[in-house]
């Protein structure tokens, strides 16, 4: 069985892939790692850029953030950033 993903990474789950004469075909072992690893670059990437978006969005709200530390504080606890982040978990 596979399931395609609209990002074009396709996920082997049980049996083989097979070819278009239908034949049996094994999957290369090093190629869904591989996806895999790109899958989650992009997903880390995304999750930067969103966060990056809301922190612009209460920093005009609120004013500046004053460190990184406070930042983790914020959206690991703060109602504006958990709105978002606890929809999708």
């Amino acid at each position: 069985m596979i399931f395609v993903a609209s990002t074009g990474f396709r996920l082997y789950l049980g049996g083989m892939e097979t070819t278009e004469s239908g034949s049996p075909e094994a999957p290369d072992p090093t190629g869904p790692r591989q996806r895999l690893t790109a899958l989650r670059e992009a997903l880390l990437h995304l999750h930067k850029a969103l966060l990056e978006s809301e922190r612009i969005s209460y920093e005009a709200a609120f004013g500046p953030i004053s460190s990184p530390y406070q930042f983790l504080h914020l959206v690991t606890s703060d109602p504006w950033f958990g709105g978002w982040r606890r929809s999708r978990s």
